[in-house]
């Protein structure tokens, strides 16, 4: 069996949800490249701003487990890992990885949706955290039953966690923290 690849089609979610810093566009605004069926700078790549070219979401290249496409679920899911720092119960930082999930604000109750659940499970027993991310400073996290005491579901609101909200990291600390995580999870 050979794998399908994966094509936005006529989805351009990521293109209304996510903030793009280099073109000044906010969270949750249609872009103004945006048409019906994609962008008018895609093909032309010197006009594409960078980080448009450089991002990519799960589903695209089929690692959002059994999830439907961003547009179907209200839901895209950042390929690029970020971290969170949440306060301890002594008070003290701890940086987790997360997978950021920009939620369409039409829709706040999609991380409802089952094969998403399963796909947060998952990112949970390998570690990670799901961000649920509805605007550039409004975010829940979302921990899986594994990481809870009752083995449910828990949806926590950023600022109850001790967690600052700021746009991504840069790649650098992305990749600093995240070294740091790994060497951790290896002793």
């Amino acid at each position: 069996m050979t794998d399908v690849k994966r094509q936005c089609g006529e989805c351009t979610l990521c293109c209304r949800l996510l903030p793009v810093q280099s073109i000044n566009k906010p969270s949750n605004t249609r872009c103004a490249h945006q048409r019906h069926t994609g962008c008018k700078l895609y093909h032309d790549r010197s006009a594409f701003p960078l980080a448009c070219a450089a991002w990519t979401c799960r589903w695209l290249i089929n690692k959002s487990g059994a999830t439907s496409r961003p547009d179907r679920l209200h839901i895209v899911i950042d390929f690029m890992p970020d971290f969170v720092t949440l306060t301890g119960a002594d008070g003290n930082p701890i940086r987790m990885e997360v997978i950021q999930c920009w939620i369409d604000p039409r829709h706040p109750d999609a991380h409802l949706d089952p094969a998403f659940r399963e796909f947060v499970e998952e990112q949970a027993r390998e570690g990670r955290l799901c961000l649920l991310r509805y605007s550039g400073t409004k975010a829940k996290v979302l921990f899986a039953p594994c990481l809870t005491p009752h083995g449910e579901f828990y949806l926590r609101d950023s600022s109850d966690t001790g967690m600052t909200m700021r746009p991504q990291h840069s790649q650098e600390e992305i990749f600093r923290v995240l070294s740091e995580l790994e060497r951790e999870r290896r002793k």
